[in-house]
């Protein structure tokens, strides 16, 4: 009773002054209630205060005072509005928001099981039983004319179908409450904390017809509200608490009823969940499920037959489907006939695949020879093709090899040579030659025929600006092609026949290239590497030589060298006659020290000019620290070679002289040497020797270093291939391109030096700039087109599943690989026909099964979901010896565990879709002895907390689902049949107790009704049936629950715990602190008549037997 959503009910609530109602209105048309009041004034003569008891009879407002309601007070109906599949076992209701609003205006006081009438009514009426005559002129409400007013439920059972619903446990975890005042107290506490964790309930008793209209209706329930709602006198009621549709004399307009709010139903065929989930029927599928017979004996194109090396076995071979029947639910002899079945072709390879290979590879022998010649090799050799002679010289329409571009395989059993090749029995091999899968990849390529204009839209529309990109790529090739010539003839021969031409004619390129020709990567905090440009300037040439103004000045015809003397060569062979030596280049006559570039006329940084001088002179307010003063030393210069030309410092060797003073020419001054140094004398050869510092401190600091010489054939080679149309043209046209996030045929490293924005989709190597060769991804689960052929081709013999039954199959992984397979060939045929760029390697169709009702685990982004969830990995990942069933991308590669598949077949989820469907751990119950006891039946582990993702160790929700229209549904697991099945505690103790597939009805807003009907004894309120109360009364008359007069009393009967219904015993504690009776109250009226969401776990054992 207690936890999380818990529901209470209190049988009725008033607030205010109503509650002071205790005595029976009687014949008066309103409640009364006695006020008394303490009256207290002053004597007008100040003599005191005067103090008396008034009382007097107050009328209350009633139902005769109320001419309708506001539709915000309702604020749930049940079932909605035009519902058309209401489950007629269940009870209408309706629902307001606040809590007292049913017994707000009632006249009536409290009756026998603390029942309250209300004011309210609601009835049920289908659309023969009463006439719609609308709003009348001057009447304030719309009214029906009912037909026949006992049709009606029992009037002074009203009160019984009315409480009050509380979303809280306010009973201290009982049953019924044992302190009224606490609950109620608690119930207050509840309401002030949230309003809208209860409400009022009005319910019609009226048990409903299968598939028949109905319309609900709230009316008064007491005359004098149907005579205000009539717009007539509420005083002509017998009394206040009078029924609206019980019968006095003079009774006006005696069928017409005022209608304060309406809505209409229409109800459905017999069969709530419970109901459905009960004829569900769990058992062994079918041996036939899953495979029917494929005649193969007359194959065609003049191919031998295809029928087992097995005698015994009929001349047919099996086709499955998605689904086959799991291994353990077969009988031994069934599982002995199907090994047969799958070692047909023993021994390896067949008669009939070694003819299909060879005309398979008639398709790429025909690229290599003639058709005449290819038709004599196979007529003369050991295979023998019926429809393929020596003289035939038209090529024949071959088979597809599929998978052949995904595998890289263009040739089946044996190479051009007639040597066998290495992996014969591989998954390309399994699925091209064995008639079973290769007509499952067949079934995949017509899917694609039938649907190519849809999966092509949805192609183009993934591809976004990859088709610009192409064109800009194949105008870099163009480009690429014609730069190159230039290269060659207009660069490549200048610079090999006068390499500072070339030099020259490339210098304004030289800060855009580095030596080597790449932007290659370097370790993290290494310094970029220099380019052309800056290695020249660090040399000799410097950067002058190689200027803009240079070359104009040095260019032919230009007015310096118009004006310079002809050159006349230096050297003259033996008879004196000059040698026709080319002039030597300024540039290398400058990189060997012939010629100095004259320096810049620049002050050094470290001399001492006018502006630093004002600046230390004429500090700032805070100046900081200031420049260390030069060290006083030998003067210098800097001569053009860059020697330092140092001049020595006089100033230490000058005389002393005591009477030396500072005179102007022509004076005749003469100071006399010797003594000590006049202050006049020594301040000036402290100035002196700090300028012969200052020279000297200038000198060095205006010191050129020497510069370098350079290789210039290397720095001139190494523009000329820093400047190739190989390098240049592929980094500025992919580094321009932007491409969406499409998938990538043959994906392989990212170069490190690719654009960020292109590299999911150029090839590795950039400077081939190739097209870029990408593949959509199309996410749709394929079993639904597969299922749109028709239901044999998703899974032949459908039909053997036998309706309202529950069973077990299990995913033919090597028919789904093999279909898959088929999809993707075809869709890369198509891709290529339409001229998408593609190399036809890539896997578009990666999902078989629907998984869009999986919920993502925590902290999974919605990419790594739908990896984790695809059903195989890309088909050019397969590794060559990999076989067919080994590319379940949910598992490891190479394991192979077909996964469990839940089949139901009935109403239950047609009526109902969202039932929660999964699987929970079963556990043994202990004998006597401590150990696990087969003989009693399993039960579920307790799944822990309930916040949170469940434990997938304990409960597994489906990894898939599919239906099968109209009523078959399919939910897959990863669950394999011997872990559901579980072991035998008697053989081994650490057996596994398997798994229970759980139905269960999904929890929502409550319901109220009764069973359709029931078995065996009443153990419990929530099994409690109509067929317990109500009987059928003639010519189809309404029937309503009446209290006072079920067929029998309804008693509960104790269940034996340790009996096959022992799980009722708890709840058995709980319900018999409730009886039924006449006066039941309403809140235990709504204890029992609640539906409770119905949970039904059937065991793997119960669907997979012991074979």
């Amino acid at each position: 009773m207690s936890g999380t959503g818990s529901y209470s009910f209190l049988p009725w609530l008033r607030r205010g002054i109503s509650t002071k109602i205790t005595e029976d209105p009687g014949t008066s048309d309103r409640a009364h209630v006695q006020v008394k009041l303490k009256v207290e004034g002053a004597k007008r003569d100040g003599g005191g205060t005067l103090t008396e008891d008034v009382q007097h009879n107050v009328e209350l407002y009633g139902p005769g005072d109320v001419i309708g309601i506001d539709p915000r007070a309702i604020v749930r109906t049940e079932p909605r509005d035009w519902i058309t599949n209401f489950d007629p076992n269940y009870l209408a209701f309706v629902e307001f928001y606040e809590e007292d609003y049913v017994w707000r205006y009632s006249p009536a006081i409290p009756g026998a099981g603390g029942r309250l009438a209300p004011w309210l009514a609601l009835i049920v009426l289908t659309e023969e039983e009463f006439e719609d005559t609308g709003q009348l002129p001057g009447r304030p409400l719309s009214q029906i004319a009912i037909n026949d007013l006992a049709g009606l439920p029992p009037a002074g059972q009203l009160g019984a179908f009315t409480h009050v619903h509380v979303n809280r446990d306010i009973t201290g975890d009982k049953t019924v409450a044992p302190d009224i005042d606490a609950a109620l107290a608690e119930f207050a506490g509840t309401v002030i904390a949230n309003p809208d964790n209860a409400c009022a309930r009005l319910m019609c008793p009226r048990r409903l017809d299968p598939v028949v209209a109905y319309h609900a209706f709230v009316v008064p329930a007491f005359e004098t509200g149907r005579l205000a709602g009539l717009g007539l006198e509420p005083a002509g009621s017998p009394g206040a608490t009078h029924s609206s549709w019980v019968a006095y004399e003079g009774r006006p307009e005696s069928g017409s009823m005022p209608v304060y709010h309406r809505w209409s139903f229409r109800t459905a065929p017999t069969g709530d969940f419970e109901y459905l989930v009960r004829l569900l029927n769990p058992g062994k599928p079918d041996a036939l499920v899953g495979q029917r017979p494929m005649d193969t004996q007359e194959p065609g194109v003049g191919l031998p037959p295809a029928t087992p090396t097995d005698p015994e076995l009929d001349r047919v071979l099996r086709l499955g489907g998605a689904l086959q029947v799991p291994d353990k639910a077969l009988k031994p002899e069934q599982k002995t006939e199907r090994d047969k079945y799958e070692a047909w072709d023993t021994p390896f390879p067949h008669p009939f695949q070694t003819a299909l290979a060879t005309l398979i590879n008639l398709s790429e022998t025909y690229t290599e020879e003639q058709p005449l010649a290819a038709h004599q090799q196979i007529a003369t050799g050991p295979v023998e093709l019926a429809n393929v002679t020596e003289d035939d010289a038209d090529p024949l329409v071959t088979p597809p090899l599929y998978g052949r571009w995904h595998a890289l395989t263009d040739r089946l059993l044996d190479d051009e040579n007639g040597q066998p090749l290495p992996n014969r029995d591989n998954w390309v091999h399994e699925l091209n030659l064995d008639p079973r899968f290769r007509v499952a990849a067949g079934i995949g390529a017509r899917v694609v025929r039938e649907h190519q204009e849809e999966y092509m839209q949805a192609a183009w529309a993934q591809i976004g600006q990859v088709l610009e990109a192409n064109r800009r790529i194949r105008g870099g090739q163009l480009a690429r092609e014609v730069a190159f010539v230039l290269h060659q003839n207009h660069v490549k021969k200048v610079q090999e026949a006068h390499l500072a031409k070339a030099l020259a004619m490339m210098a304004p390129l030289a800060s855009r290239v580095v030596p080597g020709g790449s932007q290659g990567a370097r370790a993290v905090g290494d310094p970029p590497p220099a380019s052309v440009a800056t290695q020249l300037t660090r040399s000799r040439i410097a950067g002058a030589p190689l200027s803009v103004v240079m070359r104009r000045q040095t260019r032919p015809g230009s007015r310096l060298m118009r004006n310079l003397p002809p050159y006349v060569p230096p050297d003259v062979d033996d008879e004196g006659v000059a040698l026709e030596t080319p002039p030597p280049s300024l540039l290398d006559r400058i990189n060997d020290e012939e010629v100095r570039a004259a320096p810049k006329k620049v002050v050094p940084d470290g001399v001492t000019g006018v502006d630093r001088l004002e600046r230390v002179l004429t500090p700032p307010p805070d100046p900081g620290p200031h420049i260390a003063a030069d060290t006083p030393g030998n003067g210098g210069g800097t001569s053009d070679g860059g020697t330092v030309i140092v001049v020595p410092n006089p100033v230490p060797s000058l005389s002393t002289s005591s009477d030396f003073v500072i005179s102007l020419p022509g004076e005749g001054v003469v100071p006399h040497a010797g003594g000590t140094d006049s202050a006049e004398a020594a301040n000036f050869k402290a100035a002196l020797n700090a300028a012969y510092g200052t020279f000297n401190t200038s000198a060095l600091r205006g010191e050129t270093p020497a510069r370098p010489a350079v290789n210039l054939t290397a720095v001139a080679t190494g523009l000329l291939e820093g400047l190739h149309p190989d390098q240049t043209i592929p980094h500025r046209v992919l580094s321009v391109i932007h491409t969406p996030e499409l998938a990538q045929d043959n994906p392989g490293p990212e170069p490190p030096s690719a654009p960020p924005r292109i590299r999911t989709l150029v090839p590795p190597t950039p400077e081939k700039m190739q097209e870029v060769m990408a593949y959509p991804a199309i996410d749709l689960p394929m079993f639904k087109p597969l299922m749109d052929l028709g239901e044999e081709f998703f899974l032949p013999n459908l039909n053997l599943i036998p309706p309202d039954s529950i069973t077990l199959l299990e995913t033919s992984q090597r028919f789904i690989e093999s279909y898959m397979v088929g999809l993707n060939h075809e869709m890369a045929r198509e891709l290529l026909w339409r001229e998408f760029p593609t190399d036809q390697r890539g896997t578009l169709f990666r999902q078989f099964w629907d998984i869009r009702g999986v919920r993502a685990k925590p902290d999974e982004s919605p990419e790594e979901r739908r990896e984790r969830l695809l059903d195989i990995p890309p088909i050019h990942a397969w590794t060559p010896a990999s076989k067919l069933g080994d590319h379940d991308n949910r598992e490891l590669l190479g394991e192979k565990e077909d996964e469990l598949v839940l089949v139901i077949r009935g109403e239950l989820l047609k009526k109902y879709p969202t039932t929660v469907v999964y699987a929970h751990k079963a556990r043994w119950q202990l004998g006597p002895d401590g150990k696990p006891d087969p003989t009693q039946e399993r039960r579920l582990v307790d799944p822990g907390p309930t916040t949170g993702d469940p434990d997938p160790n304990v409960i597994q929700m489906p990894l898939y689902e599919a239906k099968a229209d109209p009523d078959i549904y399919f939910f897959g697991f990863d669950i394999t049949e011997e872990e559901a099945k579980g072991g035998d505690p008697l053989t081994d103790p650490d057996a596994d107790a398997g798994w229970f597939f759980v139905l269960k009805e999904r929890p929502g807003d409550p319901r109220f009704g009764l069973d359709i009907n029931r078995e065996g004894e009443l153990q419990v309120w929530n099994d409690l049936a109509w067929t317990d109360v109500l009987t059928t009364p003639p010519n189809g008359a309404p029937r309503h629950l009446d209290l006072a007069a079920p067929i029998t009393t309804p008693v509960l009967h104790a269940p034996d715990p340790n009996g096959p219904d022992g799980e009722k015993a708890k709840q058995y504690q709980e319900d018999k602190d409730i009886q039924w009776s006449a006066t039941i109250s309403p809140a235990d009226l709504a204890y029992i008549l609640y539906q409770a969401p119905v949970m039904v776990a059937v065991h793997a054992e119960e669907m997979l037997g012991d074979g």
